[in-house]
């Protein structure tokens, strides 16, 4: 090589993967712990939208996500996106004023960190008279 070169590697976690650093042999072998649509911790995320966040499904603190705090006049979150996901599946946020139609403009995602393939995103979303609500949107069939 004569002249800097730039390389960008994406790497991929594939379910069985991450459901093997999570689960025991015997919680893989029980479907309703570790099957797609089961929530094991009760979090509220069944395991595939919990393998999307990278977040762990056996402990409800680990959501993926941030409590929505106020802060100078916006509404702010916090969350997590694998971008190992495989199968094309994502998650990102979406605000409403009326939880009707969920694209309100003035909502701002930013990525605030990239560590071993896991996105720390910031949303903010600006807080009025009128109402304010964001929802995380899942992309992606069960994997």
């Amino acid at each position: 090589m004569n002249e800097p070169k730039v390389i960008t590697a994406h790497f991929t976690l594939p379910v069985a993967t991450w459901k093997s650093r999570h689960f025991s042999s015997a919680q893989l072998a029980d479907p309703a712990v570790s099957g797609d649509n089961q929530d094991p911790d009760g979090d509220g995320l069944k395991n595939w939208q919990e393998y999307l966040h990278a977040s762990h499904p056996l402990d409800a603190r680990s959501r993926g996500m941030s409590p929505v705090t106020m802060e100078g006049g916006m509404m702010r979150c916090l969350y997590a996106r694998n971008l190992g996901a495989v199968n094309g599946g994502t998650v990102f946020s979406q605000a409403s004023r009326d939880l009707m139609q969920w694209n309100a403009p003035g909502l701002q995602e930013r990525i605030i960190s990239t560590v071993d393939g896991i996105e720390t995103i910031e949303v903010r979303f600006p807080s009025t008279a009128s109402r304010g609500f964001l929802r995380m949107q899942y992309h992606a069939t069960a994997p």
